[in-house]
């Protein structure tokens, strides 16, 4: 988790500046891109957000009230 958002942002540096101005890149090759930084977003906030939900989960210490009412929030 911890360097997942250093490697995608690491990558949209290398292909989306001012370093590749000599590619040229086809409308299906921006789709594609556009697809790999929207997926790494989601995956991205699924992640933080899970590791603060069991962190909060950790924290009242296995309370089953806790446990529902955090899992039905997380899963709405």
């Amino acid at each position: 988790m911890r360097y997942v958002p250093l490697g995608v942002q690491v990558s949209a540096l290398f292909i989306g500046t001012e370093i590749t101005p000599q590619f040229h890149f086809t409308h299906y090759d921006c789709i594609i891109w556009q697809i790999y930084l929207s997926v790494s977003v989601l995956i991205i906030v699924i992640l933080a957000d899970t590791v603060l939900v069991l962190r909060v989960y950790a924290l009242y210490t296995d309370n089953k009230l806790v446990k529902w009412v955090v899992g039905i929030l997380y899963a709405i």
